[in-house]
């Protein structure tokens, strides 16, 4: 036999289930339109967690660039340094004339110190080296590039000088 069981409510009880029905719903809509924007905190939060990475990884790139052209200055100074005299040997009084201008150029030494050079008759890479000494790292390597630049018909030279910078 089958027997079912029916529950009569009361006009008051089906208003009092539909009002709990409807708060109900009204708290999933809260609790839903609390997790939408703790969702976009959240996507905001990674955007900016993403840009602080990118301007961290660029600005570490930077530094590593800035090292490497730091060691190549540094190598270039010690090879103008450890091979002065072959240099000065090497290096004719029109070349070093030529190397004081580009060095002039670049803004690395004064006009005042070209004219010094040029009134030299003799021993013009000598006088260069007096400005490169006072100069300290960047002028050496700019002088190692600009050598390395004027110096094709020294293949041995600009071998060595690539080979250091």
């Amino acid at each position: 036999m089958n027997t079912q069981t029916y529950i009569f409510l009361s006009p008051e009880e089906v208003c009092l289930k539909g009002e709990e029905n409807e708060k109900l719903l009204k708290r999933q809509l809260d609790e839903n339109e609390r997790a939408k924007q703790q969702q976009e905190e959240l996507k905001k939060q990674l955007e900016d967690m993403e840009r602080a990475k990118q301007e961290q990884e660029e600005l570490l790139k930077k530094q590593l660039e800035d090292m490497e052209r730091a060691k190549q200055e540094q190598d270039a100074a010690e090879f103008v340094d450890k091979h002065r005299e072959k240099i000065i040997e090497i290096v004719d009084h029109e070349m070093a004339l030529v190397i004081a201008e580009d060095l002039n150029q670049q803004g690395l030494i004064t006009q005042k110190v070209v004219t010094e050079i040029k009134n030299k008759p003799v021993k013009r890479t000598t006088e260069l080296y007096k400005a490169l000494d006072s100069g300290g790292l960047k002028v050496k390597s700019a002088f190692c590039k600009s050598l390395l630049e004027h110096s094709q018909h020294n293949s041995k030279l600009k071998r060595s000088c690539l080979k250091r910078i």
